[in-house]
This record gives C-alpha cells, structure tokens and sequence, in this order.
C-alpha cells in the first residue's frame, strides 16, 4: 500500500516542480544593453541623386515577320512550259522578274479570233455606212419623181375636160407609186439606224473579247510582284494548272516587321510621350484612341552564346496588332516596322573588329530584342544600386531627415565606367513621381531600425563611386529586369 502512494505521488511532486521554475524564470527581470552613444544622431553614408537626360529605352522581346506574304496563283489554264531556275523556295527575286510561263498558243488563237471578230464588225458598220449614203441619194431622186408626178397630175386636172380620165387615173396611180418608193427608202433609213446601233455593240463585244483575249494572253506569264524570296513553289514545267491553282508564294522583303508584347506598363509610358496623359482623341479622329505614339526603336539581334556579336538595325513602333490585350498574357500586341532590313550595324563591344562577320538583313523567325527610345518631357534622375533597397524602396536625406520612399518605379538600368574603367550602376526612374529633386542625398549604409523622418549626420562617400564618370545620360543603356536585376539579352 505504501509502495501504491509513492507511485502515485512522484509524477505530481515532478509536475509541481516544473512549473514552480517556470514561474520562477517568468517573472525575473529582461535583461536589457544600454545604447551605445545614447542620445547620439546616427551617421549615414549617401550618394547623390543624378540627372538623367537621355531617352527612356525599354527592352521588350520580339520576333521578326513578314510585312506582308503574297500567294502568287495562275489566272489562266494551261500547261507550265516554262519555269525560271529561281522561282525554288530560298532564292531572292527583284519585281518584275519572269518566274513562270504557261502555255500561250490557245491565248494567241484567241486573240486572233477576237481580232478578226472586231475587224468583221468594223466592215459591217462601212457596209451600212456606204449604204446609208446611198440610200440618202436615192430619197433625194425619189423626191424629184414624186414632185415630178405631182406635177403631171396637176397639168392634167387643169385640162381635165380634154383629158380622159383613164389618163388621170394613171397620173394619179404614178403619183402614188412615187410616195410609196420614197416612203421604202425613208423605212429602209431608219431601219439602217437601228441596225448601226446593233452592229456598234456588236463592234463593242468584239472589242472587249480581244481585250479579254490580251488580257488571258498576259496572264500566261507571271512575274514577281514585289522584291522578295520565294518561301514556297508548288508547280513544276511540264505540269497542268487550272485558274486558281497556287503557284508560289513570295515575302515582300523591303521592309520587315517585328512581333512584340508590350506589358501595360510598358504602354503607360508610350502614352506618357503626348502632351496630356489623359487627352481625348480629337473630333473627328476618334482612331487616334487606337493608335500608338510613333516610337523610334532599335532592333537587336545577338547570337546565341555570344555577348559580343551583336547587330542593331533601326526601326519604328508603328501600331498595335489587332485591338485590345491578348487574353493569355494580358499584353497588347503590336509591331514594329524596319524600313532598311538591310542596314544592319555592329552593336557589340567598342573593341571587337567592326568587320565582325553577322547577319546580311533582318529575315523571319529571329528572336530579338527591341529597345524602344521614349521621350519623356517630365524629368528622369538616376539612383545608385546601392541606395536601392529591396522592395524598390529607397531612404531620401533632405533638411537633416531621412524619408522613406517607394515602391519606385524602375524603368531602366544604366551603366557608367569612371576613368579606371570600374563599372556604376543606376536605375532611372520619374522625379516628380518619387519625389526626388537633384539636390536629395540617397542613403547607401545599413538602416535597420531607423524610423521615417529622424535626424540623421550624413558622411559623404569619397568622391571614387562618382568622379570621372561620364556626363548623365551619355552611358550605355543596359536594359534589365527590374525585379530581378538581371541584364536582359
């Protein structure tokens, strides 16, 4: 029994325990280190806001395609009697270049026929002219014998009492077969006049089946339409086509386009290039609503694996693709247009040789990146890297103060290299929106446990991370992720 209790007991008598030292350590006192320098204003290290004066360049990724692509198809029938060695899918073409041939002796019969059929219509219509004249002679001696016979039956009522009347009945029948032959040849006129206007349509039809039969004739051989390559041909010599029958299909090679998504993001600084931000179309241009602020842009085309082999060609955001954002993505498609595909220039390091062997013109399917060069008339400023906090926030010095500020909007990324050739590294971003003046101080050292608007000693960094380094703006832009920071291709 004894043994019973003491089993039962120990487990409370260890619980008790435990929670008397917890109690014990509950209520003893925080030990707290007293502040070093109590009472002593924090000092900082900054770095100065600069100015940026060069264009806003955002980086988009694109992908090169055809202004336009012709489907070249026969509008005759016939067999392909000839077919130029260049119409082969690859090869460029100049417009005008003869391409195909379709067999041309059934066009050939056919516009002599036509020809024949106009020159039968010519004839009839001198026929009836010639007719017509003579026709006009003989109603002008018909007259003379009516007046004639009028005459004679008028001599013969005057002396009627000696004058039988069988004679004045013939006076009188001659009379009437004299109006009956005018009054034919008066029919026949008239009848010639109808009969002309049929024979002119007739002339008419005639005229137009040799148009048509030159036109077929025409049409039996095809050139290029515009200056380009052959992606595709479908026929060969020898073959049967009918009208309609695709023969080949041609990229018109003079400008190019290139397919990109703009973020909306990117958009709102496009629309930032008008006078107002949010104007209203004008009256009467309720199109302008759709339409894109003509950018200019710079392609870039680099190989794969290779940062120093670089190609630009200069080009113009022209317009979006459609209307509206893509449902997927939620950008809005747009192109931008490349007058010259064909002046390309090296855009790599200063160093490389600039006879750098690269792309001889801009062609469909490349993947490259569009710098887009927008002008803003509110003003930039550049911010170290190093004042950058993460978040996109930043601690502005003003009066003695620091200020909180961001998130900020990042556009661009910039690089500067001072006399030494070390790299500077800022961010761009609006004035007025982060509310940053030329004259603000950006804090670069630790701020923990600094509190918004407290006075602070700025040191001023050695003049090394600013010196020598080149006038603001005139730096290589780098285009890379604001989030992440990381160079885009």
């Amino acid at each position: 029994m004894k043994q019973l209790l003491v089993r039962s007991a120990l487990p409370l008598l260890i619980l008790a325990a435990g929670l008397a030292v917890m109690l014990a350590l509950g209520t003893r006192k925080q030990e707290t280190q007293a502040p070093e320098n109590p009472g002593q204003t924090p000092v900082i290290e900054t770095l100065a806001v600069r100015p940026f004066d060069g264009d806003l360049t955002l980086a988009i990724d694109g992908v090169v395609a055809p202004v336009r692509e012709i489907e070249v198809a026969a509008e005759v029938a016939g067999r392909v009697q000839f077919k130029a060695d260049v119409c082969r899918a690859g090869h460029y073409v100049r417009r005008g270049t003869p391409l195909v041939e379709i067999d041309t002796r059934d066009y050939e019969l056919e516009r002599l026929r036509s020809q024949k059929l106009r020159e039968r219509a010519g004839a009839e219509l001198a026929e009836l002219d010639v007719e017509q004249s003579n026709l006009e002679s003989l109603i002008a001696l018909a007259e003379r014998d009516r007046e004639l016979q009028q005459g004679e039956l008028d001599r013969l009522l005057r002396i009627s009492r000696s004058v039988s009347e069988s004679e004045t009945d013939r006076a009188r029948r001659a009379v009437l077969v004299a109006d009956n032959a005018l009054q034919t040849l008066k029919n026949q006129q008239t009848a010639n006049r109808v009969r002309r206007d049929r024979l002119q349509i007739a002339a008419e039809l005639a005229e137009a089946d040799l148009q048509k039969a030159e036109l077929d004739l025409q049409r039996t051989k095809i050139a290029a339409p515009v200056d380009g390559v052959i992606v595709r041909d479908s026929v060969e010599q020898g073959g049967f086509v009918q009208r309609g029958t695709a023969l080949f299909r041609i990229e018109d090679m003079s400008s190019i386009e290139v397919q990109c998504n703009l973020k909306m993001s990117d958009v709102y600084w496009l629309w930032r290039q008008r006078p107002t931000s949010v104007a209203s179309p004008p009256e009467g241009d309720e199109a302008a609503a759709y339409r894109l602020p003509p950018t200019a842009a710079t392609v870039i085309y680099q190989f794969a694996g290779r940062d120093d082999l670089r190609f630009s060609w200069q080009g113009m955001l022209t317009r979006f693709e459609g209307s509206g954002l893509d449902e997927r993505t939620r950008t809005a498609p747009c192109r931008v247009v490349v007058a010259r595909p064909r002046d390309v220039a090296f855009a790599g390091p200063p160093d490389r040789p600039p006879f750098a062997a690269g792309p001889p013109a801009l062609v469909r399917g490349m993947f490259v990146t569009v710098l887009l060069h927008v002008r803003l008339e509110s003003p930039l400023v550049q911010i170290p890297e190093e004042a950058l906090q993460p978040g996109k926030f930043v601690w502005r010095v003003r009066d003695g103060r620091v200020t909180r500020l961001g998130p900020l909007a990042l556009v661009q990324h910039v690089e500067d290299r001072d006399a030494t050739g070390r790299p500077h590294r800022f961010w761009v971003t609006p004035a007025l929106e982060a509310d940053l003046s030329l004259t603000d101080q950006l804090v670069i050292t630790p701020v923990e446990g600094m509190a918004d608007g407290a006075s602070v000693e700025v040191r001023t960094v050695p003049a090394a991370a600013e010196k020598d380094l080149p006038a603001a703006g005139a730096a290589a832009a780098v285009a890379r992720n604001p989030s992440t920071r990381e160079p885009l291709p």
